[in-house]
């Protein structure tokens, strides 16, 4: 069989797409992926998988997104109407891959876009597929391996056909993973992001292959006992990413965009170090970390856990692991706790040696106030020896009553 171990490639220099490939005899391919799509026979092309699709091309923008791959079937090339050797349920799976070589904690990713019309299928012509496969390998293997029992090949992705009858019968679509070791498993209870723009991602752990949708983690294969491990060691890399679509017997086209593939290379502060806040409150901006790859390119579905002290000064936070979205970042909400002082806190990666930090100061409350002055006495009226109040007022209504009184009394006498 051909063999797909990597042995030539290319890497895409630059990020959002735009960047220049620079030819790189045994290098990993990483970052996002030129949008040209040139396919071939050779490494650093898109390389017929099984059979190859009606279609598979740059798309024209569509929601919002303009790195888009159209990769599409059509009833042309469905089990009736192909060539003998190809009429099998094998060649109804059509796409194109592109070699890699990604050793150590590894991503391949893209966003597929799902029409609301793909809700449910009544039958084999509404049926709906796309995929994004990956392939891992051994250090040596690949393709070359028997059967390619040395391989694994994790798929994340979509279908609105019947779960056990796929070529006969419609369903009702949900997202789905694909476990070498155990088979599909359908993901029913994720709600499908109809018209929109879906991420998926694979990334290949070391010892595990974990599957996200949307940024969170959907399925783990954990067995990696491949079947010629006793002669070729375990599985060390992802060498391939393949896009595939299915031919139910009708014409359909996928659209993905954002498609791309990285090792794990560093991660760094963002945003969110050197803040301080009173104790007790929140701080005003979150901590945020960026994840990327060898090549320098933000690498999404990478799990960052953020750690804190565990006394003292310190702080509480909204999360502590977080996966990279698609542009690499990780970021949390910090609320400091209620004593004073400097401390750190800490984000790791897998694989990262030496976890980043952000420093941080829960701020002590400023003293209280001086108490307020005490009010200045209301004067008190002088009385005089009689309990009179001794006021101009009170005095002149003294003397006019006074004067009242005498002329009554005059005007009483004999």
């Amino acid at each position: 069989m051909r063999r797909l171990n990597a042995t030539a490639g290319w890497t895409l220099l630059g990020y959002g797409g735009v960047g220049a490939l620079m030819s790189c005899a045994g290098a990993a391919h990483a970052a996002l992926f030129a949008t040209d799509f040139v396919t071939g026979s050779v490494p650093g092309t898109w390389q017929q998988d099984r059979y190859p699709p009606a279609v598979f091309a740059p798309g024209s923008t569509l929601a919002g997104r303009s790195d888009v791959l159209d990769i599409g079937v059509t009833a042309a090339d469905s089990a009736v109407n192909r060539p003998s050797n190809y009429v099998g349920a094998f060649y109804n799976t059509q796409g194109r891959g592109l070699e890699l070589n990604l050793p150590g904690y590894a991503v391949v990713y893209g966003s597929f876009y799902i029409p609301q019309a793909w809700a449910t299928s009544s039958g084999p012509t509404q049926n709906r597929r796309a995929d994004l496969w990956a392939e891992a390998s051994p250090a040596t293997g690949s393709d070359s391996c028997s059967a390619s029992g040395c391989n694994f090949f994790p798929i994340v992705g979509f279908s609105n056909a019947d779960k056990t009858s796929q070529t006969t019968a419609g369903g009702t679509g949900r997202y789905r993973v694909f476990d070498g070791t155990a088979g599909w498993s359908e993901l029913d209870s994720i709600p499908v992001k109809y018209d929109d723009w879906s991420d998926v991602c694979i990334a290949f752990t070391g010892n595990s292959l974990v599957s996200y949708v949307n940024g969170a983690p959907v399925y783990t294969q954990t067995n990696m006992q491949h079947n010629d491990v006793g002669t070729l060691g375990p599985t060390t890399h992802i060498s391939r990413v393949i896009m595939q679509v299915y031919n139910f017997g009708g014409d359909y086209t996928d659209h993905w965009s954002g498609l791309g593939a990285g090792q794990l290379g560093s991660l760094g502060v963002s945003a969110g170090s050197g803040q301080s806040t009173p104790v007790g409150s929140s701080f005003s901006a979150p901590l945020s970390v960026l994840v990327k790859d060898t090549d320098g390119a933000p690498l999404p579905c990478v799990p960052v856990t953020f750690e804190v002290p565990a006394s003292n000064a310190s702080a509480t936070l909204d999360k502590i692991t977080v996966v990279t979205n698609r542009a690499g970042l990780a970021s949390v909400q910090a609320m400091a706790n209620t004593i004073a002082g400097d401390y750190a806190v800490t984000a790791s990666a897998p694989g990262q040696q030496a976890p980043v930090s952000f420093a941080l100061k829960n701020a002590a409350p400023p003293p209280p106030p001086p108490p307020a002055p005490p009010a200045s006495p209301t004067p008190v009226p002088a009385l005089d020896g009689g309990g009179l109040l001794l006021t101009s007022a009170g005095i002149a209504a003294a003397m006019a009553y006074l004067a009242r009184r005498r002329r009554s009394i005059r005007a009483e006498a004999p």
